[in-house]
């Protein structure tokens, strides 16, 4: 009768570190993946940002450099996040291709800001923490 309790404690001990290695590792993946998607993106956003005539072919090659990483991760992503935050991504993907495709880089310098922030700012989102499981 006396060992029941010890085992209740070690298999709850053994879950909690198993949820806490998980969500660490899911999190670094997370990280990882949200890094290689924006990097071709920052250096899009530096091309529309800091020249007077834009060469949209070369930007082109930031854009679906960016857009193979995002299609690489989209479906493991959908599994971690909410299916809209997914979706509003891979719409700014499609609104940011029909900017570039028409030259406007007014617009498209405010795509590229805010699919940025949905991408960078994904991994700080899904991060376990007290508040998020309260």
């Amino acid at each position: 009768m006396g060992k029941k309790p010890i085992i209740i404690y070690i298999a709850l001990a053994l879950s909690i570190a198993f949820l806490v290695s998980s969500s660490y590792l899911l999190n670094r993946a997370l990280n990882n993946s949200s890094q290689k998607i924006a990097q071709p993106l920052e250096k899009l956003s530096h091309s529309l940002a800091n020249k007077e005539e834009v060469d949209f072919s070369e930007i082109s090659i930031f854009f679906w450099e960016s857009r193979k990483q995002w299609g690489k991760s989209e479906k493991w992503w959908q599994m971690l996040i909410d299916h809209r935050e997914s979706h509003s991504i891979a719409t700014s993907f499609i609104r940011l291709e029909w900017l570039l495709e028409q030259k406007d880089k007014k617009e498209s310098q405010l795509e590229v800001a805010q699919l940025l922030f949905l991408v960078q700012h994904m991994p700080d989102n899904m991060k376990a923490s007290l508040e998020n499981i309260i």
